[in-house]
C-alpha cells in the first residue's frame, strides 16, 4: 500500500477526481486557480483546461462536462468552451461558493456549496436534472462534501464537515429525491474533518481526512473499518481508477511549509492499491446537448 506520485501540478486544492475511462484518463480541479487537469493513470500526458472563474467539483458529459463553477453550474465542452450557464447559485454574492458534486446513478449532478467564512450554515446540496431545472436538495449546510451513493442506489452519503460526521439519507434513483436522514459515520476520534468520497463495489465508503493524513474505509453499517494512512496533510477527495478500477487515487491540498516533507512537496495526485474496487463515473444525462 506504499503511495505513489501521480501528479506534482502544485495545486493550492486539488479536488473531485473523476476516472473517464472511456480515455483512460484521470481528471480533477485545482479549485483556486479555476483549473481542471488530467493525466493518464501512470501520471504522463498532462493537460489542463483553465476556467475564468473557480470551479468546485466536475462531471463528464456528452461531449464535454457540467462544471459547478463558483456562482452556477454550465455545460462545456471538451475544451472547457461554449460555457452554457444552466443554475445559478441563488444564495448571496460573496457569501458562498460550490465546492464537492458529482453525478447520482441515474445521471443526474448535485453539487453543494460551502459558506465563505466555513462558520455559517448559508449554504445547500443543490440537484440538476436532465432537464437542465435546477433545485435544492439539502438546506442549511456550512461546508459541502463527502457526496456519494451506495451502489445499488438506496443511500445517499453527505457530510457537512464542520459537524465531522457523514450522515446517510434513502435514495429514490427514479425520482432524484432524498428522505430520512440520520448519522452514518462519526469521525471526531481522528484527526482532520471529513471531504470528499467515493465508494466501492462492496459499499465501503472511503473517506479524505482533510488535514488527517488519511484516507478512512468505512463499512456499510457505519464502522470505520480501515485508516490508509498518507504522506500529505490534506488529501480532499478520492476515487478508483485504473485497469479494473483498482487503484485508489486521493487529491490534495497544498500544505503549510512547515508541514512539508521535501519529498512531497507540489504533490497534487497520490495513487495506492488498495483491497477494494470501485464503480464507473457516472456522466451527467442532459436531454439537450450544450
Amino acid at each position: 500500500m506504499t503511495p505513489r506520485i501521480v501528479a506534482r501540478t502544485a495545486d493550492v486544492l486539488a479536488e473531485g477526481p473523476v476516472w473517464d475511462g472511456a480515455r483512460g484518463r484521470l481528471r480533477w480541479v485545482d479549485i483556486e486557480r479555476g483549473l481542471m487537469h488530467s493525466v493518464a493513470a501512470t501520471g504522463d500526458g498532462l493537460r489542463t483546461i483553465r476556467f475564468a472563474e473557480r470551479i468546485g467539483s466536475f462531471a463528464l458529459s456528452a461531449g464535454g462536462y457540467i462544471v459547478a463553477l463558483e456562482r452556477g453550474i454550465a455545460l462545456c465542452d471538451a475544451d472547457g468552451l461554449g460555457l452554457r450557464r444552466v443554475f445559478a447559485n441563488p444564495e448571496a454574492p460573496g457569501t458562498t461558493r460550490f465546492n464537492d458534486g458529482k453525478c447520482d446513478p441515474a445521471g443526474r449532478f448535485f453539487a453543494g456549496t460551502l459558506d465563505l467564512e466555513f462558520r455559517r450554515p448559508l449554504g445547500a446540496l443543490y440537484c440538476v436534472d436532465s432537464d437542465l431545472a435546477g433545485r435544492r436538495a439539502v438546506a442549511d449546510v456550512c461546508i459541502s462534501n463527502g457526496l456519494a451513493w451506495s451502489p445499488e442506489g438506496t443511500r445517499m452519503y453527505f457530510a457537512d464537515s464542520v459537524t465531522r460526521r457523514v450522515d446517510c439519507f434513502d435514495y429514490d434513483v427514479g425520482r432524484g429525491t432524498v428522505s430520512g436522514r440520520r448519522p452514518f459515520a462519526d469521525t471526531s476520534s481522528f484527526p482532520g474533518v471529513p471531504d470528499g468520497a467515493t465508494v466501492s463495489v462492496d459499499g465501503r465508503y472511503w473517506l479524505a481526512m482533510y488535514d488527517g493524513a488519511c484516507v478512512l474505509a468505512i463499512a456499510p453499517d457505519g464502522r470505520i473499518v480501515e485508516r490508509v494512512e498518507l504522506p500529505v496533510a490534506r488529501p480532499t477527495c478520492c476515487t478508483f481508477g485504473g485497469d479494473g478500477l483498482e487503484t485508489l487515487f486521493v487529491t490534495c491540498a497544498a500544505a503549510g511549509p512547515d508541514a512539508s516533507d521535501p519529498d512531497w512537496v507540489g504533490v497534487s495526485v497520490i495513487a495506492l492499491d488498495v483491497d477494494a474496487r470501485g464503480l464507473p463515473a457516472v456522466a451527467f444525462r442532459a436531454g439537450a446537448a450544450p
